[in-house]
């Protein structure tokens, strides 16, 4: 996935497409030859999460992702994003990451089948309990850097870790934690520089607002998370992107509140959140550090300090402060769409394909799926008078003799919050030495419009933030304040009544 040393500084690289999709299946199988598409889990700006339960195998319910494609062929285009960040699932397979089963195209929609996580996000589950220690959160944390540390052995930095994506198996506390949602993702090799400035402002790492930064990222935005959990509120917070951006570059974190942890659990926090990403402590530094080994105390005076209720309660009302809602005109649209491909489905029209290789599962040995599978038939080709360009001709489009490109969306997730909080996506640079054109070859696209972007950020506000980035590094401090020649550029508009 690219090259990079020590001092090579490289964009991050989608996954060889090669080894991402094959071709579609010579029998057409539809998404519907394998589930029964049930209730709405979950809706957003661009597609729908609901409820898929297998035709054949038993009783077992799993969740369907539904994206909405767009006419769009370039980098940015649904499709695209879509088939790098399968690149990234296909080759995950770890107790703390949500498991993907099944990849679908047909006419409308792409379709991720995953498993279904039925306790909801830990955040919202975390409110419900009567009491919460330093012991329960450093159990949750366990798990959380598990999925960290086995993403980081795989060469994948997440680069979106936040209370979002991670989900509960089961509907309790004990349950396992998954982690959701590779949208953010990219693969990367030893000495790699990346430089997207991308993820959620509140969990953004100071080195990756610098634009020069690596997987080490992640484990300051998972010393958010926890931070978050324990204090009730972000290390670093403000009503715009970009001030919350210059506060992580200049102002210290504030350890003395109302909150007080215990010894261990404060060591362990600032050993995640060290500005130098050299200093920082990774995932299995982390993994064995003394605060961890609350989870195994027994005696209830060795569970670390109590969390108060108040504190959770504020910590998951940060988590759903911007969280928007979905028009229901859009849905309404949707279930129509999906209703027409349905009836077709009824009449022996197939407008689906599975994408990548089919999974090998326990189910698929029984009679009664090898006896329902001899029954398939394709209907013929020329019945699709409406369907869109298939994903094996826009591989071939987006291949070429040009570099790879980078650039992920949203996906893999069944978070009530996917769609809602404020993101940064990488932005379009303009020409100029020593900058190139994230979307080279996508003139005239539109950019992509799941996700929000950094206000009205532009070039000139993001090699400001790097400059800022970098003279803190060289003073090896955290500054007491931003430089006066940076502030107007990176001021946030004046509100309006």
């Amino acid at each position: 996935m690219g090259c990079g040393n020590s001092k090579k500084t490289t964009k991050t690289v989608p996954a060889d497409k090669a080894q991402v999709l094959q071709s579609a299946h010579e029998d057409n199988e539809d998404i519907r030859d394998k589930y029964d598409l049930g209730n709405v889990l979950g809706s957003g700006s661009f597609g729908q999460v609901r409820e898929a339960t297998l035709r054949t195998g038993g009783t077992e319910v799993r969740a369907v992702k539904m994206i909405e494609r767009d006419n769009e062929d370039g980098e940015w285009s649904n499709q695209a994003i879509f088939v790098r960040e399968v690149g990234l699932l296909q080759c995950i397979q770890h107790d703390n990451i949500i498991r993907y089963y099944d990849f679908y195209e047909d006419v409308h929609f792409l379709y991720v089948v995953m498993e279904l996580c039925k306790g909801g996000e830990v955040f919202a589950k975390i409110v419900e309990l009567k009491r919460f220690s330093e012991k329960n959160a450093a159990s949750l944390g366990q798990q959380m850097l598990r999925s960290i540390e086995y993403c980081h052995g795989m060469k994948i930095a997440h680069r979106d870790i936040k209370a979002e994506n991670f989900m509960l198996a089961e509907p309790h506390i004990a349950a396992q934690v998954k982690m959701i949602d590779f949208g953010m993702a990219c693969k990367y090799e030893d000495g790699q520089v990346l430089t997207e400035l991308c993820g959620s402002p509140h969990y953004l790492a100071p080195e990756l607002i610098g634009q020069k930064y690596d997987y080490r990222a992640d484990t300051w935005a998972f010393g958010v998370l926890l931070y978050l959990l324990q204090y009730g509120h972000y290390p670093y917070d403000a009503k715009h992107p970009r001030d919350i951006m210059v506060k992580i570059l200049t102002e210290p974190i504030r350890w003395q509140t109302k909150v007080k942890l215990s010894k261990n659990g404060l060591d362990f926090l600032k050993k995640l959140l060290e500005h130098d990403p050299k200093k920082r402590m990774t995932p299995t530094d982390a993994l064995q550090h003394q605060w961890m080994k609350l989870v195994n105390s027994v005696k209830k005076e060795d569970e670390g300090e109590v969390i108060s209720t108040e504190v959770l309660r504020n910590a998951q009302k940060k988590v759903t402060a911007t969280r928007k809602l979905v028009d229901p005109k859009m849905d309404q649209l949707r279930n129509q769409k999906l209703q027409k491909i349905s009836e077709d489905f009824t009449k022996g029209i197939r407008s689906g394909k599975r994408l990548g290789d089919t999974p090998k599962e326990e189910y698929m040995s029984k009679p009664e799926f090898v006896r329902r599978e001899n029954k398939i038939t394709t209907a013929p080709s020329n019945q699709i008078t409406t369907r869109r360009q298939s994903f094996s001709k826009m591989m071939a489009s987006l291949g070429g003799g040009g570099k790879p490109k980078d650039g992920l969306g949203s996906l893999g997730g069944i978070s009530e919050s996917e769609e809602g909080e404020d993101k940064i996506m990488p932005m379009p640079k303009a020409k100029g030495p020593g900058r190139s054109m994230s979307l080279a070859g996508t003139s005239g696209m539109n950019m992509p419009r799941r996700l929000s972007y950094l206000g009205n950020s532009n070039d000139r506000e993001e090699k400001n933030l790097a400059s800022l980035y970098e003279e803190k590094r060289q003073l090896g401090i955290v500054p007491a304040g931003s430089p006066p020649a940076l502030k107007p550029a990176l001021e946030a508009p004046q509100e309006t009544e």
